[in-house]
């Protein structure tokens, strides 16, 4: 459950839609326990899935804020032991370099790359397995 300092927060938001997809992904089998990472990046902040954490138990703050330079801007808190995403400096450079795509998400699988596309004003998203 969401805390209640996200609750006006829309469910396509970074913070509410990461944990979100990361139970989709699971009960679909596309991740499987701590594997895989996720980013999405909205305007200026990029939204960084936390590493070694069941994908199915994500909540909204366990997520990391950065800018695109890298800043951390906000972090899970300290009790929480958490780390970003093993998967971020692999974000980083597809951000940097694919600024033109409004949203797209990659998975790999077995050494082959699986496009998904999707069109969304402002928001990218990054998704590595």
């Amino acid at each position: 459950m969401a805390s209640s300092i996200y609750k006006d927060l829309s469910e396509e938001h970074p913070r509410m839609l990461i944990p979100e997809l990361c139970k989709q992904f699971y009960n679909l089998g596309w991740v499987t326990g701590t594997g895989g990472g996720i980013s999405i990046k909205l305007d200026d902040e990029i939204y960084i899935a936390p590493s070694g954490v069941q994908k199915e138990r994500i909540q909204p703050d366990d997520l990391f804020i950065q800018n695109i330079d890298g800043d951390d801007l906000q972090e899970p808190a300290d009790y929480k032991r958490l780390t970003k995403s093993q998967c971020t400096p692999l974000f980083m450079l597809a951000y940097r370099e694919k600024m033109q795509a409004q949203l797209f998400t990659l998975t790999v699988q077995q050494q082959s790359w699986q496009p998904f596309c999707f069109l969304e004003e402002n928001l990218d998203a990054l998704i590595w397995k």
